[in-house]
């Protein structure tokens, strides 16, 4: 019921703080322009209703030489394309894309919740934490235009997975920290970067954490 609640005051905020296209999604986008990802998942999926949701290849993108959507260009997408592109089957693509930037605010906010409240204990923190990292100005804009930047969730559950292993290191803690790495990578280009420097810092924060934790004033 906790989350229930949380969830239906996010989709609320949501449909307000986007326009309120949810309410007529099929309709119109919350873009102010196409952007070379958002424009690029609703382009792809408008005018090649051909394609799977196994990447295949297309014309329709960089004619005549064409691309390999499982190529390098595309492949760090998939985690949005596939359920973006499977939407788009049973709907049609503007509501699918809609859906898609509705599912990247919502589950920001309810993994930030879930992680604050577990670290603090406090609802309403764990309410205030969620607000503040998924309405933030940079997350609005971007999910305008690169939506694939709204996926916060991917580092969530990778300070979570790393958190839980190192307080208990068991093989399926890492399995959890290696599939909360290799969901971000496959979200976006840009997390080939920023995943690996989160893990390297929370890496360097543990073995110093354990260091200070650990240290007498006699030593």
């Amino acid at each position: 019921i906790e989350y229930i609640g949380v969830a239906l005051l996010f989709i609320v905020l949501i449909v307000v703080y986007t326009n309120f296209v949810l309410l007529d999604p099929s309709q119109k986008i919350f873009t102010s322009g196409p952007g070379d990802a958002t424009g690029g998942f609703l382009w792809i999926n408008v005018f090649d209703r051909s394609l799977s949701l196994i990447p295949g290849f297309t014309d329709m993108v960089n004619y005549p030489v064409g691309e390999a959507m499982g190529g390098p260009t595309f492949v760090t997408w998939l985690a949005i394309w596939i359920p973006m592109k499977a939407l788009s089957f049973i709907s049609d693509p503007v509501t699918a894309l809609n859906l898609v930037m509705a599912w990247g605010y919502l589950s920001m906010a309810l993994g930030m919740y879930w992680l604050i409240k577990r670290l603090t204990g406090s609802i309403s923190v764990g309410v205030f934490a969620a607000f503040a990292l998924t309405f933030v100005p940079y997350n609005i804009y971007k999910s305008s235009i690169h939506i694939a930047y709204i996926f916060d969730i991917v580092f969530i559950l990778i300070f979570a997975a790393f958190l839980a292993f190192w307080m208990r290191p068991t093989r399926i803690r890492a399995l959890l920290v290696a599939l909360a790495f290799v969901l971000s990578v496959y979200t976006d280009g840009y997390y080939l970067l920023l995943a690996p420097v989160m893990l390297i810092g929370l890496i360097i924060t543990g073995v110093l954490y354990g260091v200070v934790s650990r240290f007498k004033v006699r030593d």
